[in-house]
């Protein structure tokens, strides 16, 4: 069976995840990890095109540039996103885990290049 993404999907994501798990050196010193970069086929929706989003927390209202519907749910905020299709770079702002039944993560972004 055939997911909704993958029939939406018209490009490709790129996610760095910054700075994976670390180790210590031999003198004891905390080593970070490289970042890490993933590119998967799903799609990432500016806001224009369907509605602006409002998340509101805490009184404070913050709006966000586009969505991302996935089917990895861990990444995190902060993480960058590249659209790349567009060349578009966002920063991770806010998760939504609908991952246990529905199989999906949405992800809003703010854009950090346009």
């Amino acid at each position: 069976m055939q997911s909704l993404l993958d029939d939406f999907t018209v490009g490709t994501v790129t996610v760095v995840k910054h700075k994976s798990a670390g180790h210590t050196n031999k003198a004891g010193n905390w080593v970070e990890g490289p970042d890490v970069k993933n590119t998967f086929e799903e799609p990432i929706i500016p806001n224009d095109t369907q509605e602006k989003f409002d998340y509101s927390t805490g009184g404070q209202i913050q709006l966000f540039d586009a969505s991302w519907y996935s089917k990895h749910s861990e990444f995190n905020i902060g993480d960058e996103v590249t659209d790349d299709t567009t060349q578009v770079k966002y920063k991770i702002a806010n998760k939504t885990n609908y991952d246990g039944y529905a199989g999906v993560t949405i992800y809003a972004l703010k854009a950090v290049t346009r």
